[in-house]
């Protein structure tokens, strides 16, 4: 048992390095805040429809399936109304509505307004891929550069976005994603929680 294990990290320690972060990184503590905002008339008009329509999903709890589905679909809607097809105004048009649809959005762009000036950069975290979409296009709105990594990036694409992000500002060869042709740090970096 445990005398085959000392033995056998007695044999593997003068080849195998360990590297602890502790030893090699110092990050501040982390905080978390959470920030309650109001919904947005089309995310208010939204999300009484999704209920009003669902109302039997609601009821008994023998149908938890139903209930699952409306849950997702409000948490869509708290998100940003955009991620229901039919909700953007037709045809699509660039524009601050992508904005003012949403208040979690809202919230996102008084905070990056902030962060842009001091030279923040950003980890934008989603669970959704299509919110990246929307974020992505508000992120081209702005004129902002961003990386984006979600489950569809291949291995090299990934390696790429990640240097490309982590490059020091000012270290120039190329960089982000950008609607304006000449910014090479990225600002943002957007990344699907199931990129793996």
């Amino acid at each position: 048992g445990g005398d085959g294990a000392a033995a056998a990290q007695r044999l593997w320690r003068p080849l195998m390095l360990r590297r602890r972060k502790a030893e090699h990184l110092s990050l501040p503590p982390k905080v978390e805040r959470s920030v309650r905002v109001p919904l947005r008339p089309l995310q208010r008009r939204w999300y009484r429809a999704l209920l009003e329509k669902n109302v039997s999903a609601l009821g008994p709890a023998s149908n938890a399936r139903s209930l699952v589905n409306v849950l997702a679909s409000l948490r869509k809607c708290c998100n940003h109304p955009y991620l229901f097809p039919g909700a953007e105004p037709e045809p699509f048009e660039e524009g601050e509505h992508i904005v003012a649809a949403s208040a979690k959005l809202l919230l996102l762009d008084r905070l990056l307004r902030k962060m842009k000036p001091r030279g923040d950069r950003v980890l934008l975290f989603c669970q959704s891929t299509q919110m990246l979409d929307v974020l992505q296009d508000y992120l081209h709105l702005r004129r902002w550069s961003y990386e984006r990594l979600d489950g569809s990036a291949r291995a090299e694409e990934r390696w790429a976005a990640v240097a490309s992000f982590q490059r020091q500002p000012g270290g120039g060869g190329g960089g982000g994603s950008s609607g304006s042709g000449g910014i090479t740090e990225p600002f943002v970096f957007l990344l699907s929680t199931r990129a793996g």
